[in-house]
């Protein structure tokens, strides 16, 4: 399967995100879907023959999957999608969108995934390197989980409720009730001047909005360790552009 470049460094980007404690679960360790993952592999595995592939496991395979994804039920064959027995048959950080309908699927199950593939891998990289020094210094899951949510949640929430709208015609006709016509998401910037805006909204919440001071002490961790890996990156992406008119 010919994965496009951001797929590519999505992936590696969700590998590296595997190294924070809370998001240990991206890499799981599993000798026995190991196994599995090398022998679909070498049946050449892709999007057009994933559901045949995974329809000619065994039943005690099929359990190994289902322990691997903590699945709830066993897995149903006939009912998967080429997107959902594709990711059954990979690595938790391969489960990507691949079709590009806003969720993934893994089995017959659907979510939203926990970082815009829309947003560009260069800010990517800085938001997970963020975590790692938060990581570093101290902070707890629910900091780095909140920082994570507070980052991304709102983008990926109006996106699905975008999905909703243009899918289920019973909530299209509840929101043309009360006045809304259209849902319309646009994607934000995911570079520092949106950080900053993120920053401001926390630090000087508007029209009535209130933030516990636990939530605002954590998302401080936050702001502070962007910050710290911005300065860190400075240096490099100076030589980069050095190097670059340098050759032109």
């Amino acid at each position: 399967m010919v994965l496009t470049q951001n797929m590519q460094s999505y992936i590696q980007d969700l590998k590296s995100l595997s190294e924070i404690s809370n998001f240990n679960y991206f890499n799981k360790k599993d000798e026995a879907f190991e196994k599995i993952y090398e022998k679909t592999q070498q049946m050449d595995v892709d999007l057009s023959n994933a559901k045949e592939i995974v329809q000619s496991l065994s039943k005690r395979e099929l359990s190994v999957i289902q322990r691997y994804k903590s699945l709830a039920d066993p897995i149903k064959t006939e009912s998967l999608s080429q997107e959902g027995a594709y990711n059954l048959l990979m690595h938790n950080y391969e489960n990507i969108d691949y079709d590009g309908d806003g969720y993934v699927e893994t089995g017959i199950g659907k979510s939203i995934p926990m970082i815009p593939m829309e947003a560009p891998h260069a800010f990517r990289e800085k938001f997970i390197a963020s975590l790692k020094e938060m990581q570093k210094n101290g902070a707890n899951d629910f900091e780095m989980m909140a920082a994570t949510i507070t980052t991304f949640g709102t983008y990926a929430l109006m996106k699905n409720e975008q999905k909703r709208y243009e899918e289920d015609p019973t909530f299209k006709e509840l929101l043309r009730q009360h006045g809304i016509d259209k849902i319309v998401v646009q994607t934000p910037s995911f570079d520092d001047s949106y950080i900053l805006e993120l920053k401001e909204k926390v630090e000087h919440p508007q029209g009535g909005a209130y933030y516990s001071p636990e939530f605002v002490q954590g998302m401080q961790k936050f702001f502070k360790a962007y910050a710290t890996v911005s300065h860190r990156l400075r240096p490099s992406l100076e030589n980069i552009a050095f190097q670059h008119k340098q050759n032109t």
